[in-house]
């Protein structure tokens, strides 16, 4: 996964403290994968970061689920719409 480009990249600094053999075992595979400790770090912890994000974000199912949402959303319970009437036309503190 790439990190967007944008017309003026400003860069950071992140530290952080590791033990030996942590240090170890990352630069192992840093370097079976060719590249530097660094950008190994980065790499994986922008991957997992983004996959954690997408979890939070995106909602996957399955096609008999898709199509039974979609049927209760095209025909709710009429309860229900006289209670969401009810709140879209009732006032709130960020209608003032």
């Amino acid at each position: 996964m790439r990190v967007p480009k944008t017309i003026e990249t400003k860069e950071t600094r992140i530290s952080m403290r590791v033990d030996p053999y942590r240090k170890s075992v990352i630069g192992k595979a840093a370097k079976i994968q060719n590249t530097t400790i660094s950008d190994f770090i980065l790499e994986n912890a922008y991957q997992t970061a983004s996959q954690v994000i997408a979890d939070e974000t995106q909602v996957v199912m399955s096609e008999e689920q898709f199509d039974y949402m979609c049927k209760l959303l095209d025909s709710p319970p009429k309860e229900s719409l006289k209670r969401m009437k009810k709140l879209l036309n009732t006032k709130t503190l960020l209608d003032d």
